[in-house]
């Protein structure tokens, strides 16, 4: 009765109206050029856009980690006269539904694959970074799914499946190391997939992993190393630790003790989902599902993953890092409802399971939406994206649509210059600066300084990264804001060498 309900002209022309909300909530919420959390760690995958060079850009400014596929899909985009932001921003949206598109292909049911767009497209806090630019979980996502489906490809050749499966592995790798998890998973729950392939096609399978090898040594070469990101795996005793205060953080959002009790109602449906699936759910054809399999394994890997992580421990513990595990804990619970359906079908049984799953995703979309729209994301210090955007066009304006750089915190100066092309932005001293590709060029031109933390006062001379700089206007006040202009004499120690 299910299926038959699918192939009426009602029934699908519901569910595009759907498809067509989801992706519009989407849209409006977190498409990055709309969304109002955007902030600088995002924008630097705009700003790196401009000028994508593979000798340097194939990791995220400064690091040696989270693999640059949105500006590497956003860069053509900017070569043909996008502005970056929006170059990035089509980029996340093309990789999304790419996403979408090799996830559905596990979901025979047009509501089970409605279900998982609303899971794919509307996240909830504190896993909004799924969907977002400037972090690894778009691209680990969609490698990831792009592996998944070939399993299920009919019309791919083997020879190539054997070449592209090594080859999406190796790039979901350099998009995030928590990937890995993913293809150990894989590995695991597909044998009677690959093992014809390595037999049959080996040498397309070997230059695969060749690509694959060459691509991650080449990336981490030219990498930017720091020492605070060499360590792969904490201490026991950070561990010990990790684990606590994230089952504190868990403890607080089953006791409704945050601000976001729509989190806490959500968690207990989710609890609910389980002890009725563990009573209606079909475990002997579940366990011969590779996907529900997968997706089991990645959730569970991830969380173990991420609770013995140095890097998770050095970036003080935040719950983000879990969006893989959350997202793939949801795929499971999806690919379960669909085996309930199957074997209850027309039966009372069925009835109560989509009462289930209709409360679980109408639970899901309102802590999505509620949360987004209730939630300022006003940081002191700090400018919104809708405030960044227009002092951007303020600035640009005032000086004539010409070129100028831009110094102040790190969370505005990137931010405003992701804004316009026009714009060249540098965090001053005290915040952290991740590129100097534009340096030189920046200081010829003239640089707005904003009053703020690291520049408390807009005095006549200012020596900033290592540039003697002189004002050339009165203090202006835009919004909140105090800047003014100044003009670059030259490197610190040719101004101070020409004068002695």
């Amino acid at each position: 009765m299910a299926k038959r309900l699918t192939n009426q002209p009602l029934s699908v022309i519901l569910s595009l109206l759907l498809g067509v909300l989801i992706l519009g909530l989407f849209l409006y919420y977190f498409w990055a050029i709309n969304f109002k959390g955007l902030n600088s760690d995002h924008a630097i995958h705009a700003l790196m856009a401009r000028k994508f060079q593979l000798d340097e850009n194939l990791y995220y400014w400064g690091q040696d980690r989270l693999g640059s596929f949105i500006p590497m899909l956003a860069a053509p985009l900017q070569n043909l006269g996008i502005p970056s932001l929006w170059a990035a921003s089509i980029s996340q949206l093309l990789v999304i539904l790419s996403t979408f598109y090799f996830l559905q292909k596990h979901f025979s049911h047009a509501w089970f694959k409605l279900a998982m767009a609303l899971i794919l497209f509307l996240p909830i806090y504190p896993f909004l970074m799924q969907v977002m630019i400037g972090h690894p979980y778009l691209a680990h996502h969609f490698f990831t799914a792009a592996f998944l489906a070939l399993p299920l490809s009919t019309k791919l050749a083997r020879r190539w499946q054997a070449m592209l499966l090594p080859v999406l592995m190796g790039l979901a790798l350099w998009s995030s190391e928590l990937a890995l998890v993913g293809i150990i998973a894989f590995a695991l729950c597909y044998p009677r997939f690959y093992r014809p392939l390595l037999k049959k096609h080996a040498l397309f399978f070997t230059l695969g992993v060749l690509f694959s090898a060459g691509f991650l040594y080449y990336a981490k070469a030219t990498a930017h190393h720091l020492a605070p990101y060499q360590q792969t795996v904490a201490s026991w005793p950070q561990i010990q630790e990790t684990v606590t205060i994230y089952a504190h953080h868990l403890g607080e959002v089953l006791q409704f003790a945050g601000n976001k009790p729509y989190n806490s109602f959500l968690a207990y449906v989710l609890i609910i989902q389980v002890g009725v699936l563990g009573v209606v759910a079909p475990w002997r054809s579940l366990v011969q599902n590779r996907f529900f399999l997968f997706s089991v394994l990645t959730a569970g890997g991830t969380v173990v993953a991420v609770v013995i992580s140095a890097w998770a421990v050095f970036m003080s513990r935040p719950f983000n890092y879990f969006v893989p595990a959350f997202f793939f804990l949801l795929l499971a619970f999806l690919a379960v409802w669909q085996e309930v359906f199957k074997k209850w079908q027309g039966q009372p049984v069925q009835r109560m399971a989509q009462t289930a799953l209709g409360l679980y995703l109408l639970a899901h979309l309102l802590a999505s939406l509620i949360f987004i729209e209730k939630h300022s994301f006003n940081f002191e210090d700090r400018l919104t994206n809708a405030q960044s955007k227009d002092f951007a066009a303020h600035l640009v304006h005032e000086n004539g649509d010409n070129e100028l750089g831009f110094m102040s915190t790190y969370w505005n100066a990137y931010l405003t210059g992701a804004q316009n092309d026009l714009i060249f932005p540098l965090p001053c001293q005290g915040s952290e600066a991740r590129y100097f590709d534009y340096y030189l060029k920046m200081f010829r031109k003239p640089v707005v300084f904003v009053r703020n933390g690291c520049v408390p006062e807009l005095r006549d001379t200012l020596i900033q990264q290592k540039q003697v700089l002189v004002k050339t206007s009165p203090v202006h006040h835009w919004d909140t804001l105090d800047y003014a202009y100044y003009r670059g004499l030259g490197m610190v120690h040719e101004v101070y060498s020409k004068r002695d």
